[in-house]
């Protein structure tokens, strides 16, 4: 069942029973394994912390990609956090496109706090509590490896390195090309004058 489907069910239904009897067709997930958390927060965190952009595959497909530039996105990381504590811990089916009307359906008819609202949710306030300490700790391990002066560092003298690729290169291409063509005496004149002291600095 989608998440629409049960919303718009739920939405109709006008007495306490019914509703009750509708939640009865989402199977809650009571734990999830630790490990599986860690993976989840990392994604998370790091969706959180950098900027993402979107780049054309060889398939040709829209996918994203991180630019490992900081730049913290809390909205980002909280609708993300809600779509993962619904997608581990319950049997409904999500719009992985487009999970922001999802998100406006659970809300609007209330099943967003049932599902995730605190001690009376229905998913294990334990569960999403530990999973959001992990995230926590994430975020802010990234926060304290990007700020530090070694990956300061390591970060100028890639993108140096990469300025350099990407531009010196097809200018030494070039020089080397135009040297080919002229005349090896023509050099070898160039050469000696320089070595005499032609070329004098002014």
């Amino acid at each position: 069942m989608t998440v629409k489907e049960i919303c718009t069910e739920y939405s109709k239904l006008g007495n306490e029973t019914l509703k009750k009897q509708c939640l009865n067709k989402i199977k809650i997930t009571p734990y999830v394994p630790v490990l599986r958390k860690d993976a989840l927060a990392d994604i998370i965190a790091r969706r959180t912390v950098f900027e993402y952009e979107n780049y054309i595959a060889e398939d040709g497909t829209i996918k994203t990609r991180s630019t490992e530039n900081v730049k913290v996105n809390t909205f980002i990381g909280y609708i993300l956090f809600c779509r993962t504590v619904i997608e581990e811990y319950t049997n409904l089916e999500i719009d992985k496109e487009h999970f922001d009307t999802d998100y406006d359906a659970l809300k609007t008819s209330g099943l967003l706090n049932i599902l995730m609202g605190g001690e009376n949710s229905i998913i294990p306030e334990e569960e999403i509590a530990e999973l959001r300490t992990i995230i926590e700790m994430k975020k802010n391990d990234l926060l304290a490896t990007e700020s530090s002066i070694d990956i300061f560092m390591k970060r100028q003298i890639d993108r140096f390195n990469a300025f350099g690729e990407a531009t010196l290169t097809p200018l030494m291409d070039v020089v080397s090309k135009k040297l080919d063509k002229i005349p090896k005496e023509d050099l070898d004149k160039v050469v000696e004058f320089a070595k005499n002291g032609g070329f004098k600095e002014v």
